[in-house]
């Protein structure tokens, strides 16, 4: 369950990051470069979205 710490703006800045790393891969595979592609993608899935779970009461919220 979310903590009432959570905002819009905590939303979209996560987002924001999100996309970022989104637009990383995509310009790397159009290059040519999947396997830093891939590693972009891995790096989203490997944190777990870490500023939400920070802003759902982790440690460093």
């Amino acid at each position: 369950m979310l903590k009432n710490n959570l905002t819009p703006e905590k939303l979209l800045k996560e987002i924001e990051h999100i996309e970022v790393w989104t637009q990383w891969a995509k310009e790397l595979t159009e290059e040519g470069n999947l396997e830093r592609a891939y590693l972009a993608l891995q790096t989203i899935k490997n944190t777990n979205f870490m500023y939400l779970a920070d802003v759902e009461g982790g440690k460093n919220a």
